[in-house]
């Protein structure tokens, strides 16, 4: 899933692009705010930089098959996604 729907959801840009109601459900947002902010505000500090190099691996043409990171709730918590393909 990150190789080809991580880049259709966030792009190699910092927004992400239109998003399905699904991203409501995880999230907590409406897609509109989530289409306001960087996506990087979204994802927990810690995880910052692994996803980084996930997306820089992606732009050099590498194929994740899996990658786990944290994004912040609307209420603040973190929640788990799992990228896979």
């Amino acid at each position: 899933m990150l190789s080809v729907d991580m880049l259709r959801t966030a792009g190699v840009g910092d927004y992400f692009r239109p998003l399905n109601p699904a991203w409501q459900r995880v999230l907590g947002y409406e897609p509109e705010e989530l289409l306001r902010r960087p996506f990087w505000e979204f994802i927990h500090p810690e995880d910052l930089a692994s996803t980084r190099a996930e997306l820089e691996n992606l732009k050099l043409g590498l194929t994740t098959y899996k990658f786990d990171n944290r994004y912040r709730w609307k209420d603040g918590s973190c929640r788990w996604i799992s990228w896979t393909c």
